[in-house]
């Protein structure tokens, strides 16, 4: 998904939000050819605009045109594919939740709510920062004896 937005980040701003989903969805696979044409309202005037997208150059244009389309078709079309990638999201961030629920060294319920997981993560985050900082310590510690151990030894070498 990552993959998704970086190829869709520049048609942000210059193309309509109805381009941009159907960009996605085409770059989800839900669409087999590399330049397709959807039907797109831009408002509720009897003329049409149609949004073609050519998946390998990423672009997206509005074109013009008279043609009367079936709006209750065009839309539930668009409604399907919005609803699908709405649930593809949701998966998503659901199984990211329950990687990161695994990931952590206490044992959550499978039922832990999000709202746990997460204060759970950022709790075990700020104890391994906090023992970072200690081992930081101790190791500056040893460098410090190490080199007046270094020095200790140089000077006995030198007087003998």
């Amino acid at each position: 998904m990552n993959d998704i937005f970086q190829n869709t980040t520049h048609l942000r701003e210059s193309s309509t939000s109805a381009c941009l989903i159907e960009e996605l969805a085409s770059f989800s696979g839900e669409h087999n050819s590399s330049e397709m044409k959807y039907p797109h309202q831009s408002n509720r005037s009897s003329s049409s605009k149609s949004c073609r997208i050519d998946v390998e150059e990423g672009n997206c244009s509005l074109d013009s045109s008279n043609s009367t389309n079936n709006d209750a078709e065009n839309s539930a079309t668009r409604r399907a594919l919005h609803n699908a990638l709405e649930r593809s999201r949701r998966n998503q961030i659901k199984e990211a939740f329950t990687l990161l629920r695994e990931a952590l060294p206490m044992k959550l319920d499978s039922k832990s709510s999000r709202a746990t997981i997460l204060n759970c993560a950022a709790a075990y985050v700020m104890s391994l920062q906090s023992r970072i900082q200690s081992h930081q310590k101790e190791i500056e510690e040893c460098n410090r004896a190490i080199k007046e151990l270094e020095a200790e030894i140089t000077n006995t070498t030198s007087s003998s």
